[in-house]
């Protein structure tokens, strides 16, 4: 192989890996819009702007490089009556009984994946605990570095409590690359997440 057709396969995995990022964005506004027209008019939660969510490392110890390129992203809704503040281009989600926050998290690679996954579902029962700043988005750094090795690691059930917070909830599993159309978004998406939501 010679070093240019090696320089070739590296500018077509990052396009590649480029093209990737740019379908899931999609695919977060997709379903970003179809929550707003439901009658619960869920929002996403804006902790740092207007982004996802996502594990990533600048470090380079071993472990580290593997996460340069984000492989995790998560990102969480909420009903915007009664629930969220907007503030200064983010919002702000205070921890109360009656609070429900529905998520999505993308794995796009891990050792023991076959391929990229989608985890929906919901959380409740929040708690927090001392000197830990009580909004919700504050959570979702911990919610994406946690990915599926602590939050999911019951069947569909999730339980979880660490040194800042705890909650229960409850999720489905999909396939990303199964997600081929707007009717898939909807059908194995939005609408199981919501059916998740409202009962």
């Amino acid at each position: 192989m010679t070093d240019k057709s090696i320089a070739v396969q590296v500018k077509n995995a990052l396009n590649f890996v480029i093209k990737l990022h740019f379908e899931i964005s999609y695919l977060f506004k997709e379903i970003e819009g179809l929550l707003l027209e439901g009658e619960e008019r869920l929002i996403i939660l804006k902790g740092g702007g207007y982004s996802v969510t996502a594990r990533t490392s600048t470090s380079l110890d071993s472990w580290g490089a593997g996460y340069w390129m984000p492989n995790d992203f998560s990102v969480f809704f909420c009903e915007e009556e009664g629930f969220v503040e907007n503030e200064k281009g983010g919002t702000v989600t205070k921890v109360n009984k009656d609070l429900k926050v529905l998520f999505i998290h993308i794995k796009i690679i891990d050792h023991d994946l076959n391929e990229p996954k989608i985890y929906l579902g919901y959380i409740k029962n929040i708690g927090f605990k001392k000197n830990v700043d009580s909004k919700v988005e504050n959570m979702l750094w911990e919610f994406t570095y946690r990915g599926n090795k602590k939050i999911f690691e019951l069947d569909k059930k999730i339980d979880y409590s660490d040194a800042k917070w705890s909650f229960t909830g409850e999720y489905l599993q999909r396939d990303l690359l199964s997600i081929n159309s707007s009717n898939d978004v909807k059908s194995k998406i939005v609408d199981p997440l919501l059916k998740l939501y409202r009962r």
